[in-house]
C-alpha cells in the first residue's frame, strides 16, 4: 500500500529481481488516477512465468558443478561452479525434477510443487557415487578380463562382488562411506608368484567418485 501520495495520475508497474529470481507479470503497468479518496486498484498484477533456483550438493553439503538438470524429462539447466542452477520460464505446476552427471546419481524430487511464492527449490542430493578402477598385469598366461574384484562396506561389513572386463576394468556404484577394495588372487596364481600392489584400497567417498583405484602388477 502506498500512504500519503498526492492527488495526481500514476503509472504503477510490479517489479521483482534478484540474481537468480525474476517474474513476468501481466499487465506490465497500470495508470491510475488519484483523486480526493482513497483508491484500490481493481485488477490484480499477475505472474505469468517466473524464475526460480536450487542447488544440487555432494555428502559434505558442498555444491555439485556440472551436472543437467531436467524438468519432466527436459532439459532445462546446468549447475554452475557452485552448484546452483536456475529455472528460467516457469509455470506454476507440479514437476518431476532429476540431475545428471556421467560418475553421479541423484536422488530424483518428484511430484514437486514449483510456485513463484517458494524462496527456492529443495537441495537435489548425490545418492550414488561410482568407484571405479583398473587390474593391470603385464606378464604372459594371466589374464586381466572376468577378474572378481570385492568391495567391503567398513561401516556395515557388507560385501559387493563385481568381475572386470575385457580391459581389466571394474565399477561399483555406492553410497557416500567408507570402503576397502581388492582384487582375488587364486591359490594357483599365488603360488605361480603372482601378486598386485597395493593388495587393497581403503576408500572413503563423500565429495566426487574415485576412477583410478588401480592394482599393478609388482
Amino acid at each position: 500500500a502506498f500512504v500519503n501520495i498526492p492527488y495526481c495520475k500514476f503509472t504503477v508497474r510490479a517489479i521483482y529481481q534478484n540474481d537468480y529470481l525474476s517474474y513476468v507479470i501481466s499487465p506490465e503497468e497500470k495508470e491510475i488516477d488519484i483523486k480526493h479518496q482513497d483508491f484500490v486498484i481493481p485488477e490484480p498484477f499477475v505472474v505469468n512465468t517466473f524464475s526460480i533456483f536450487g542447488k544440487v550438493k555432494n555428502a559434505k553439503g558442498k555444491g555439485v558443478p556440472n551436472v543437467t538438470i531436467k524438468i519432466n524429462g527436459q532439459v532445462k539447466a546446468v549447475t554452475d561452479k557452485n552448484g546452483i542452477y536456475v529455472l528460467e520460464n516457469m509455470k506454476e505446476g507440479v514437476y518431476d525434477l532429476e540431475g545428471q552427471k556421467d560418475d553421479m546419481i541423484f536422488e530424483p524430487l518428484t511430484s514437486l510443487q514449483i510456485s513463484p511464492l517458494l524462496p527456492n527449490l529443495q537441495d537435489l542430493s548425490v545418492s550414488t557415487y561410482k568407484l571405479c578402477g583398473q587390474i593391470m598385469i603385464e606378464a604372459d598366461g594371466y589374464s586381466v578380463s572376468k577378474r572378481n574384484v570385492i568391495l567391503e562396506n567398513e561401516e556395515n561389513k557388507g560385501e559387493k562382488r563385481i568381475m572386470t572386463d575385457q580391459a581389466g576394468k571394474y565399477c561399483f556404484d555406492v553410497k557416500p562411506g567408507k570402503y576397502k577394495v581388492y582384487p582375488v588372487i587364486n591359490q594357483e596364481e599365488k603360488n605361480s608368484d603372482l601378486h598386485l600392489q597395493p593388495e587393497s584400497r581403503d576408500i572413503t567417498i563423500d565429495e566426487a567418485s574415485i576412477n583410478d583405484a588401480n592394482f599393478y602388477q609388482s
